[in-house]
């Protein structure tokens, strides 16, 4: 058996997470599973309600669902492995540069980054 945390240390962190944005009696038509390779910021929106805000950690799994849409903002794209709706995607993106990618259930798309202000 593992010994006791000592007083007042940090619990451990969850293996897996579940968000959801679907209410009682709606159907979840979007599916999105984030597996971090490395610890990774994560932001995920789903139909217009904040789902998770935070850092993963390798081992960590997200699984968040919605009706309409998710939105999901990742810090470092190239330590993630995103599945939507049961596909695997490819990873996109520069390493380094945060990526948001929007999911609906017929669609996925990387959102271009915002022109910088000069």
């Amino acid at each position: 058996a593992p010994p006791p945390a000592a007083p007042g240390a940090p619990a451990a962190a969850p293996a897996e997470i579940v968000k959801s944005s679907v209410g009682p009696g709606e159907q979840a038509a979007v599916k999105v599973l984030i597996r971090p390779r490395e610890d990774v910021w994560v932001r995920v929106v789903g139909d217009r309600k904040l789902l998770y805000e935070g850092t993963l950690h390798a081992g960590q799994q997200l699984h968040a669902d919605g009706v309409e849409y998710l939105r999901a903002r990742v810090g470092r794209p190239e330590g993630v492995e995103i599945t939507w709706n049961g596909q695997k995607l490819a990873a996109t993106g520069k390493a380094g540069e945060p990526q948001t990618v929007e999911f609906t259930s017929q669609q996925f798309r990387v959102v271009p980054p915002a022109p910088s202000e000069e």
